[in-house]
């Protein structure tokens, strides 16, 4: 069972492992030009870890690609010769990647745990002007349920998050500092991300760091995931609320010069000072410059189009030649049965005689 399991893990390690690379290289390739598309790659990728490779396709890349892979009976018999070595090997690297899950899991329910405390004795009032400009945002948008604001001390924040109701999170160095010119672009920034499920998309990408924690490229893949929904955000202030790329820079920038924090715990989206680079603010003015985005529901549809098309691709991870050696177990269960069928008959033939 355990050595079953090792097997499988390790098949989803490289599969994992060759589609964050290809993902990467797609997004090199098509650079700034498409980041819904790539933020759609990403999440493939994610909903492929946490998918166990256990059924084989035809049109699976990954079932494809081992077609060719075979285990003969010589190799099955030299490992099954010596099981112990690879038992105890399988055995060990189970216990440490458990070790490592339960670590994991204990660090991101602290951190949860010290968000909702921040949260509860930092509740900003409803009557306060910081709220009803989310409140109006938040109509805008067509969210259903009011967000709540939490201002943290310090320079925490700003993130979104909570999967049912968002709340935003705002440094209070920034409430304090900072008019309307600046909080309502960044309000606006947050809530979009809760418009867009990217407080989901961060929920999964929690969920996927504590199972694949051992892996560098899963980290790798969600700090290029976060960068692209990020420039996905920048694009739709701009376009949603027709905000003025000289009034969202500056905004950005004041967040650059307090210097925030990212957000205190994973499964959170949000602004964070050391994203904010000379490059994304060269994008946000050369946002005017570009051409007029498609309609809405034709960049949906597209999207989930993707998306389909992709988890069809890659889900499947089981090799297809499993399904050759189980064809092949057939002959060998007709010759047992012949051979059962003969030995009744010849030990009928006796009796038949002293008959």
């Amino acid at each position: 069972m355990t050595e079953d399991l090792l097997v499988m893990a390790w098949r989803q390690y490289w599969q994992l492992s060759v589609l964050v690379l290809l993902v990467a290289l797609i997004g090199r390739l098509t650079d700034k030009r498409a980041p819904r598309l790539q933020h759609t790659l990403w999440l493939a990728v994610f909903v492929k870890a946490i998918t166990p490779p256990i059924w084989t396709s035809s049109f699976g890349l990954f079932s494809w690609s081992q077609a060719e892979v075979a285990i003969s009976p010589v190799e099955t018999e030299a490992a099954s010769s010596s099981p112990s070595v690879f038992t105890f090997l399988a055995s060990a690297l189970m216990a440490i990647w458990l070790a490592g899950l339960v670590t994991a899991v204990a660090v991101q329910w602290r951190r949860f745990a010290n968000l909702r405390r921040l949260v509860a004795d930092n509740l900003t009032a409803d009557d306060t002007p910081i709220c009803q400009w989310a409140n109006e945002t938040a109509r805008e948008l067509g969210l259903r349920r009011s967000p709540r604001v939490v201002v943290s001390p310090g320079n925490l924040g700003p993130a979104v998050f909570g999967l049912w109701r968002a709340t935003i999170l705002l440094p209070r160095t920034l409430v304090e500092s900072a008019d309307e010119s600046v909080l309502r672009p960044i309000i606006r920034h947050e809530l979009l991300h809760a418009r867009r499920g990217d407080t989901f998309f961060a929920a999964l990408q929690a969920a996927v760091a504590v199972v694949w924690w051992h892996n560098p490229l899963i980290w790798f893949a969600i700090a290029s995931s976060n960068r692209v929904a990020e420039r996905c955000v920048d694009r739709d202030v701009i376009r949603r609320f027709g905000e003025a790329c000289g009034d969202y820079a500056r905004a950005l920038l004041r967040v650059v010069e307090l210097r925030t924090k990212p957000a205190p715990a994973s499964g959170l989206a949000g602004l964070c000072s050391a994203e904010i680079t000379a490059d994304r603010l060269k994008d946000v003015f050369d946002e005017t410059r570009r051409r007029r985005a498609m309609p809405r529901i034709v960049g949906r549809v597209l999207r989930a189009a993707t998306l389909i098309a992709a988890l069809a691709i890659i889900l499947p991870g089981r090799p297809t030649t499993l399904l050759a050696e189980e064809c092949c177990a057939q002959p060998f269960c007709l010759q047992v049965a012949a051979e059962s069928a003969m030995a009744a008959g010849d030990e009928a033939t006796p009796a038949e005689e002293q008959r």
